[in-house]
């Protein structure tokens, strides 16, 4: 209970519970989660109750309970603490946190400190299990260390400012006391040689400055100890209980060696002590002397000890003034580390880091920066540099003047972004860098320094050498095929477009590159694209057709999209077009002669049959009806028989020609075979309107057929069937229009009859009823 007492108490010393999220926090959390490639890194604080996150990546909540915390394992092991598969640990496996979201398999979290308690953790989680090998471990703990720099940061610096602000307050407090207790000291003494009725007054004075010496000591930050001749305590401030836990009504009257020190310093501590008493000398005298020393809680701490020896009364005091400076220590400690850390990693990293103090003196040489240069850092002014370094300009040619050299730049304050460079040591392959540097100041303005990294760009500007060598080779195929190649970039951008863009669409490659389709060639050439180049942003290969027109000359063409990937993400779009101009007109030339009566050239049966179909279809989405025209020439065999075949057949395209002239565009009208026509009519809104389409084809027919010199008759018997009730099909309206033509015949040929499917639908129905 005590340790836990203690634990807690330590972790509201650090104020930190329940504040604002910090950066300097987060970018540890960032950073352990990209470290290890886990989706969560908290900063957990264990409170008596919940844990607390004053940094959460990954995870929306900023506290959970206790009691279902991971973190509280840790803090309590004071060690790395790993639970590889959660599922499988019967500490955790019906854990909500393992059952439920963020469904936490695997998690690993080495504990922070203050004050020498395990005050929280930084942990990582993941939703697989896995497993930390020993370098991973280390890794973790060194973020752990340098969160816990940061979490002491503030109360360490705070301790510190306090802490020489009170001695400082103090010192000049003594002082002062000092000048004014000699002062009055020796006005006693004048005033007792004069007036010994005075002794009062001055005995009173005398208990006002130990009054007033007692309330300094008890007000200052610094811990303040007396003991008498035998090293026992007689004096023991506030502070000093602050500092080792001890109330001041118990510590006086013991040994002060018992109180604060460690077992095994005890005698020696006694020495000098007695050392000090008897002959007022000594290590500790008038020094700052650092030393180990213990709490109430058995923690043992570092303390700064400024003592003093005094005589009153006729027997020797000492007095001391006491700074717990643990945290200094550690955070110095860890400050050291955190040095190492960088320096480690500037040599591990392969790009040459290289930098300056303000007057131009060489302070760090990375390893990188010692293998590009073949030299280390030298003492040598900045003016020769570029020859004792071997520096040139971009080419590799011109030798570069001191104002060119990225560091100087940088030091007079310029920031340098990727300038190009080479370095070619005598005797050596040169070495082609990008160099990035920026000046150095500190938080007032005033100029540190300046830094330069340098990244060997040596094997990419080859590879980029060759790839333009290849990329003009592909321009030399791509530009002599008959087909358009393009590639559009994610943006959407031509990136390439070969020589053929011009032959067929009027635009030079360098009129292409860098805009859209639609800036290059219009929104009517990437609509008739858009839906097969959209799929291919989504990653799938895709077709289509389209024209391409240009002065009056149509191109029929057919495109493929190919998906540029790159790490399974679309970063652009190839596109191949070829001409399918005379295969696509073959097709039609061929679908035409199918679909097409040889001797009218209209419509035939089997195109008929498939609009027909169509029109039935879509009967149940539109709220007007169709209707269906079948029409006999009448008598025609007599024509025939009478004028011959070839006459006949003028009768038929001149029939079919009239038919076509007094009916819609949208209407189709049909040959079935021999003198069968059809047509068919589209959004008829009632029988008034078919009436008035038959009568126009039998008025149409009035006019004698002059076929050569020869006048003749021709007429015409019409059967129509009007679809205007539902559940019409193909063969009901068929029949309907055969009845229809049967029926008008019967009155006498050169008539038509109407048949409405309404009126046979109402006649069955009324059957039906009866």
């Amino acid at each position: 209970m005590l340790i836990e007492q203690a634990r807690l108490a330590a972790l509201a010393e650090l104020q930190i519970l329940d504040t604002p999220a910090e950066t300097r926090f987060d970018r540890f959390t960032r950073l352990a989660a990209m470290t290890f490639d886990v989706p969560i890194a908290l900063v957990s604080l264990i409170d008596a109750e919940r844990q607390w996150f004053k940094s959460h990546h990954g995870l929306e909540a900023s506290e959970t309970p206790r009691s279902l915390s991971f973190c509280s394992h840790a803090v309590q092991a004071r060690a790395l603490f790993v639970i590889e598969d959660a599922a499988q640990d019967p500490r955790f496996a019906e854990n909500p946190l393992v059952t439920g979201e963020p469904h936490i398999r695997f998690y690993a979290g080495h504990p922070v400190y203050s004050d020498g308690e395990a005050v929280g953790t930084l942990c990582i989680i993941d939703r697989a299990p896995r497993r930390l090998n020993q370098e991973q471990r280390q890794v973790l703990a060194d973020l752990a260390g340098l969160v816990e720099v940061e979490i002491n940061h503030l109360k360490a610096v705070t301790a510190r400012m306090l802490a020489e602000q009170a001695l400082k307050s103090l010192n000049t407090d003594l002082e002062a006391r000092i000048v004014a207790r000699t002062a009055e000291l020796e006005d006693k003494v004048e005033q007792l040689s004069r007036e010994v009725t005075q002794r009062e007054a001055a005995e009173a004075l005398l208990r006002e400055s130990e009054a007033w010496n007692r309330t300094i000591i008890d007000s200052s930050f610094s811990g303040f100890i007396g003991a008498d001749s035998n090293g026992v305590v007689v004096a023991w401030n506030t502070s000093a209980e602050r500092i080792f836990g001890w109330s001041g009504e118990y510590a006086r009257g013991r040994q002060l060696s018992d109180l604060v020190m460690p077992a095994q310093q005890r005698e020696a501590h006694d020495a000098n002590i007695r050392r000090l008493l008897d002959t007022g000398a000594g290590p500790y005298l008038d020094q700052n002397v650092e030393l180990p020393a213990l709490t109430q809680s058995g923690r043992q701490i570092t303390i700064q000890m400024t003592v003093a020896a005094h005589e009153w009364n006729g027997a020797r005091y000492i007095g001391a003034f006491v700074n717990d400076i643990s945290d200094r220590i550690r955070t110095q400690q860890q400050l050291e580390e955190k040095q190492e850390l960088i320096d480690a990693v500037l040599e591990s990293i392969d790009v040459g880091v290289v930098a300056c103090d303000a007057v131009g003196n060489l302070t760090l040489f990375n390893r990188t920066a010692r293998a590009l240069h073949g030299h280390d850092l030298k003492a040598i002014a900045p003016s020769e540099w570029p020859q004792f370094y071997s520096l040139y300009h971009g080419d590799g040619q011109t030798p570069m003047a001191m104002d060119d050299v990225p560091l100087v730049r940088a030091l007079k304050g310029e920031v340098v972004r990727d300038g190009a460079m080479v370095i070619a040591p005598a005797g050596r392959a040169p070495y082609t860098l990008l160099a990035s540097g920026r000046p150095l100041r500190s938080a007032q303005g005033k100029t540190l320094g300046a830094v330069v990294a340098m990244k060997d760009i040596t094997e990419l500007k080859a590879s980029r050498d060759r790839l333009a060598d290849s990329e003009e080779r592909l321009r030399t195929i791509t530009d002599n095929l008959p087909v358009l190649i393009a590639h559009l970039d994610q943006d959407h951008r031509y990136m390439f477009a070969n020589a053929v863009h011009q032959s067929w669409l009027g635009k030079a490659s360098d009129q292409i590159v860098g805009q859209t389709m639609v800036e290059a060639f219009g929104e009517d050439f990437y609509l008739q694209q858009k839906e097969a180049l959209d799929d291919a942003w989504l990653g799938k290969a895709s077709q289509c057709e389209h024209d391409i027109v240009r002065k009056k000359h149509i191109r029929i063409v057919h495109s493929t999209f190919l998906p540029h990937l790159r790490d399974g993400e679309v970063v652009g779009v190839y596109i191949l077009t070829t001409d399918a101009t005379a295969a696509r007109m073959h097709e039609r030339n061929l679908h035409a002669l199918a679909h097409t009566d040889a001797l009218t050239g209209i419509p035939n049966r089997r195109q008929f049959e498939l609009a027909l179909q169509a029109a039935v279809e879509r009967a149940p989405q539109r709220e007007r009806a169709f209707a269906l025209f079948y029409l006999d020439i009448d008598f025609f065999k007599r024509i025939n028989d009478t004028y011959g075949h070839a006459v006949g057949d003028m009768v038929l395209v001149e029939f079919a020609r009239r038919v076509r002239k007094v009916v819609r565009s949208s209407d189709m009208v049909a040959r079935l075979a021999g003198d069968e026509f059809t047509v068919l009519l589209d959004e008829v809104n009632s029988p008034r309107d078919v009436e008035l389409v038959a009568k126009k084809i039998m008025q149409v027919m009035e006019a004698p057929f002059m076929l050569g010199s020869q006048p003749i008759s021709v007429s015409a018997t019409i059967g129509i069937a009007l679809a205007d009730a539902p559940g019409v099909t193909a063969l009901t309206i068929s029949e309907l229009a055969d009845s229809a033509l049967y029926e008008a015949k019967d009155k006498g040929r050169n008539t038509f009859a109407i048949a409405r499917l309404a009126m046979v639908a109402a006649v069955e129905q009324a059957s039906v009823l009866a």
